[in-house]
């Protein structure tokens, strides 16, 4: 990099000389001889003779080589010859011989000029990356030139060489291994994981005769699927129609919501790119969808959409106006910065934010992925401090809605060259991004590591299955509600009216919280799925399926995880918990009258456990009424002991599932 500075031609430098006088007091005194050769020099200039001036000064630091002053105009005048040469070559000398007389200048008498000669030396070695030379001159120079202009800069060179060094000197754990499947001969870049960890979506650019008869490169959104259990994809293969039908545009950078019914997608053509969507509808995708003015702009620029797991916020990278440090009329701060938009009730789009200063800068942000956990978004910078080039970055959503001061992703993920398209696996063990620098690439690859911890995301549970009524058929505006039950937060997961099927991603704050899922609908009961912490399975997506009965007179209904201690009437903990959802459900239907029936298996004589069942159906009314339950709507408890199983007695599976309780519907 060639430092312009603000002199005309060499002759200006007449003004340094006198300029400078008043700085030689803080300066050792020049040898006698030296001095002279100096003032003959200054002599030169003013007879407008430069070669000659520079000649006499080159002697007079021969003679004397600690003399700062005649250092400090040779470098000056090195760097105009570096400005004005036509010649790259000549261009590199001269920078270079400019960076050794500000060095010496520097060393020498470090104050000179306000200590000027400390803050060049150090421009110049912190531009050829030369960090650990650039930083104790940058050191000299914040410490002592307080008032100078150049004061903020050299802080931001100084702060951003901290960090590099300790990026460099601290590296993270980083093992990359070409995604085997997917990696081939051809391009493959901007990939994605589906939420469920079964396919991959890239873009594979490939070599293709066009129209004309020329060999010309194309761009095909691509998907694979995983083989079972391996970090191994196969059978790839375009994606269908709506997608990769026309080659005037070019289609990529996606992102898919949890349940892989809605994929969302960046369309470009010619400089301007959107952000368009298509929802998977009996078997097929439909047409592709621009989401409109309150996320596309006309004369804007939006790309690399990452929807969040309940499809409720969606970040995207654009160029605008409202983007830090932007100006319409100056063309370099015309920057990428990340937004995000936040979906309605009615599922609309709300107009998009911009994710403010601590996520933004007056740099590029770009590849924004939001992981399924809903509160960590890992993007690309080059405007935060790092290695160099783009660089990857995590933040994460604090309570307050605020985000984290983003962190470096760290050395060697991220390298002098561009870091860019970083995703996550939905357990956060597993990275994945494109690269043509690693291992002796021919192009670009798609890689995957595992990810250290720190960097790793807010643990999640992926549950998903299919909500039916009694028929097996899929139920129409039924939801799947979770609550956290140590934390008292809750989520939903709308279930796909044509299939059934729902899937959600639940963050696991604390590893001893507790979920319950709950399905609702209206006019149709109460049904709960309660998962302890010991129970939770991390590592795959775990399914769970519902049967969901119509609030009908004479219905039968099981409450699931109602448990008691052994030969007991007295709940465990976990039991309040469905019994205080169940009491919310039956406040929601306040007609609802019924019976508690009470069951248990065959261990025991039959009378014990008659009179224990009957014991567990009064424990459970008397819960619902001693927390408000109007006692009249419980027409009456029964127990029925292990007349009426719904299972074998013969094994353990068998008894548990005749250990149960259930309300019958008498009024609805």
């Amino acid at each position: 990099m060639i430092k312009k500075i603000k002199l005309a031609n060499i002759v200006v430098v007449i003004s340094l000389l006198c300029t400078l006088k008043s700085f030689s007091q803080e300066c050792p005194e020049p040898e006698k001889k030296a001095q002279k050769l100096f003032e003959q020099s200054q002599e030169a200039y003013q007879k407008r003779n430069p070669e000659l001036a520079y000649k006499l000064l080159t002697e007079a630091v021969r003679e004397d080589p600690n003399f700062a002053k005649a250092y400090l105009i040779l470098a000056d005048v090195n760097v105009q010859r570096s400005n004005q040469a036509t010649n790259g070559n000549s261009a590199l000398q001269y920078k270079n011989n400019a960076i050794n007389y500000y060095v010496k200048a520097a060393d020498a008498c470090p104050s000179i000029d306000n200590y000027r000669a400390c803050y060049e030396a150090a421009y110049y070695y912190y531009h050829e990356k030369k960090y650990d030379k650039a930083k104790p001159y940058l050191e000299k120079f914040i410490a002592n030139a307080k008032n100078s202009p150049q004061i903020t800069e050299a802080q931001n060179m100084k702060k951003h060489i901290d960090v590099y060094l300790d990026l460099i000197n601290h590296p993270v754990p980083f093992n990359p291994i070409k995604v085997e499947g997917v990696s081939g001969p051809d391009d493959e870049f901007l990939p994605l994981i589906s939420p469920d960890d079964e396919l991959m979506f890239y873009t594979h650019r490939i070599n293709k005769v066009n129209e004309l008869g020329t060999t010309q490169k194309f761009d095909v959104f691509t998907v694979a699927t995983r083989d079972k259990n391996k970090e191994v994809f196969s059978a790839n293969q375009p994606m269908p129609a709506p997608f990769n039908q026309n080659t005037n545009n070019n289609q990529g950078a996606v992102s898919i919501t949890i349940d892989n019914n809605h994929l969302y997608v960046t369309i470009c053509e010619g400089p301007n790119c959107d952000i368009w969507v298509s929802d998977y509808e009996d078997g097929s995708w439909s047409q592709l969808r621009n989401l409109g003015a309150s996320i596309n702009g006309r004369r804007s620029w939006e790309s690399q959409p990452s929807i969040s797991s309940d499809g409720k916020m969606l970040f995207f990278a654009s160029i605008r106006p409202g983007n830090i440090g932007f100006e319409l009329d100056n063309p370099e701060t015309q920057t990428s910065d990340i937004w995000m938009s936040q979906q309605d009730a009615n599922g609309n789009w709300l107009p998009a934010k911009n994710l403010g200063p601590i996520i933004n800068t007056p740099g590029n942000e770009k590849s924004p992925y939001i992981h399924s956990d809903s509160k960590t978004l890992y993007f690309s910078s080059d405007g935060h401090y790092g290695v160099g080039g783009y660089d990857i970055y995590y933040s994460k959503m604090l309570p307050n809605g605020k985000w984290s001061e983003p962190k470096n992703i760290g050395y060697p993920i991220n390298t002098e060259n561009d870091e860019i398209g970083f995703i996550v696996s939905t357990n956060g063990k597993k990275a994945y991004f494109s690269s043509n620098k690693l291992n002796d690439s021919k192009g670009y690859d798609i890689y995957s590591f595992d990810l250290y911890n720190e960097a790793r995301p807010t643990e999640v549970v992926f549950y998903k299955g299919q909500v039916k009524d009694e028929e097996g058929n899929p139920l129409e505006d039924a939801k799947v509600v979770i609550k956290n039950v140590t934390e008292q937060r809750t989520s939903e997961a709308m279930v796909d009216k044509l299939t059934g099927k729902y899937a959600v991603v639940i963050p696991v704050e604390k590893p001893n919280d507790d979920f319950i899922l709950m399905v609702k609908k209206k006019d149709y009961a109460f049904t709960s799925n309660y998962i302890k912490a010991d129970e939770l399975k991390r590592d795959k997506p775990v399914e769970v399926n519902f049967e969901v009965k119509p609030i009908e007179e004479g219905k039968t209904v099981k409450i699931n995880n109602i448990y008691f201690a052994s030969n007991s009437a007295v709940f465990e903990k976990s039991s309040l918990v469905v019994l205080d959802n169940f009491l919310e459900f039956l406040n929601e239907n306040p007609t609802v009258c019924f019976e508690i029936h009470g069951h248990t298996d065959n261990v025991g004589d039959d009378n014990s456990n008659l009179i224990l069942s009957e014991k567990r159906a009064k424990a459970v009314a008397e819960y619902l009424i001693l927390n408000g339950l109007d006692p009249k709507r419980i027409t009456a408890t029964k127990g029925f002991g292990e007349t009426k199983p719904v299972a074998s007695n013969d094994t353990e599976a068998g008894r548990s599932l005749n250990r149960r309780t259930e309300f019958m519907i008498v009024k609805k």
